[in-house]
């Protein structure tokens, strides 16, 4: 009810002579009327304002799975273009500690290897994820297909499984670091317990050996395993220096 409405009420009670009692009554009443019209109205402007937020937030959600549609689409052929002189610098990184000679050979199939993980990598995209820097998102799933790349190939060279070379690789590593250390040659026997003590683990440095720990893997790591990398590598470098 409007005020001039209410106005028009009070001033028709005084005409009426109504008591307080009979009057107060009667503007409670109005009172009461105005604010079910007023709880009603503000009930609407609710059911009203609800359905807006629900069709934004469906608005919303249709425009961020049509942008991230658009992204897989069209953005990749655009990363690669600006992105190139990154992965092409990234992958002869990749590629030259690699005792595959034929340099060039590899850098196509590493390349094309990483391309393929920017793919992966633009199909899992999440907006709403904080993958951090976009440039480091791309670069390493392109670098991480790469080397996995590297690692296939060298495999296939050396006859082993992948998984098997992996673990190979990083014998070698550990012969290699430990020689530098002392300034010599080791043998299997020591590089073996060097690995199965954990001293080969950068954790430990400086700590008693009673006092490392030890990963399951390099606890687990046999002398069969020493031997096979020696003979391995040996294989492969010996039959290359023969080559050359």
């Amino acid at each position: 009810m409007d005020k001039e409405k209410l106005a028009y009420s009070k001033s028709e009670v005084f005409t009426q002579h109504l008591d307080r009692k009979d009057f107060e009554s009667l503007l409670t009443g109005i009172a009461v009327i105005e604010n079910l019209q007023k709880r009603k109205e503000h009930k609407k402007k609710e059911v009203e304002r609800k359905k807006m937020q629900k069709e934004m937030a469906i608005d919303a959600e249709s425009f961020k799975q049509e942008a991230e549609r658009d992204l897989t689409d069209i953005s990749l052929s655009t990363i690669i273009f600006l992105a190139n002189p990154l992965l092409v610098d990234a992958t002869f990184k990749i590629i030259k500690p690699s005792f595959i000679d034929n340099k060039e050979s590899l850098f196509s199939s590493v390349y094309y290897a990483g391309i393929a993980g920017i793919e992966k990598g633009v199909n899992k995209y999440d907006s709403s994820m904080d993958t951090g820097s976009s440039v480091h998102y791309i670069v390493r799933w392109f670098k991480t297909y790469a080397r996995r790349e590297v690692e296939r190939t060298e495999a296939d060279m050396l006859g082993v499984s992948f998984s098997k070379l992996v673990r190979l690789k990083k014998i070698a590593g550990i012969r290699m670091q430990l020689e530098r250390e002392k300034d010599r040659k080791v043998d299997n026997g020591e590089l073996l317990s060097f690995i199965n003590t954990g001293q080969a683990e950068p954790r430990n440095k400086g700590k008693l050996v009673k006092d490392m720990k030890v990963t399951k893997e390099n606890k687990n790591t046999t002398i069969e395993d020493i031997i096979e990398q020696e003979r391995v590598y040996m294989a492969y470098f010996l039959s290359n220096s023969e080559q050359s």
